[in-house]
Formats: structure tokens, C-alpha cells, sequence
């Protein structure tokens, strides 16, 4: 995953999945920008793992920008656009295998 601007910027911090690993939630903070991912992002997994994105020295974190997506059980996300800082687009599919 590379995150950043438009052109993407390399991550030390990269999201790896492990095999049969899915995300299972989104909690993003909208900022609206021409650009950008906005306040920042996390993403909680099937396996229980946490991959956090916050700007660095910025404890922002306004509740009303604040949005959980919660995939269904059963359920995982498995794309998404974030659009001039909102996340968009994202796709919420039925997982094959059940979650251990």
C-alpha cells in the first residue's frame, strides 16, 4: 500500500496481509482536500490486527469527521478510493472461507 499524495509515497509502515487475512473495518477521518487522504485512516483485520495512518504530531480527530465502516459477519472489504480526502467506492464482498 502506498499512501500519501496523488502519486502515492512508499510507506515503512506498509499494510501486508497474511493469507486468508481481510479487512473487516475502515475508520477513516474525512478532511476535505483537492488531494490527500485526509485526517488519516486505520484498518482492523480478520485476524484481529490494527494498521493505523494518522498525520504524525497531529491529534486531530474530530468525531464528526470520524467514520466507521463495519463490514457485515461474513464479509470483508476489498477495494476502496479515497477522493480528495473522503473515502469512496469501497467494496464490501462475501469471504469464501471462515474467519479463524
Amino acid at each position: 500500500m502506498e499512501i500519501g499524495l496523488n502519486s502515492g509515497v512508499e510507506s515503512p509502515d506498509q499494510c501486508i496481509l497474511a493469507p486468508g487475512e481481510h479487512i473487516v473495518c475502515i475508520k477513516h477521518e474525512a478532511i476535505e482536500h483537492k488531494t490527500l487522504l485526509g485526517g488519516g485512516i486505520e484498518f482492523h483485520t480478520s485476524y484481529g490486527r490494527e494498521f493505523k495512518y494518522w498525520k504524525e504530531g497531529k491529534d486531530r480527530k474530530v468525531d464528526k469527521d470520524i467514520f466507521i465502516y463495519d463490514a457485515k459477519p461474513g464479509h470483508f472489504y476489498s477495494s476502496f478510493n479515497v477522493v480528495k480526502g473522503k473515502l469512496c467506492d469501497f467494496e464490501e464482498v462475501e469471504m469464501k472461507e471462515k474467519i479463524k
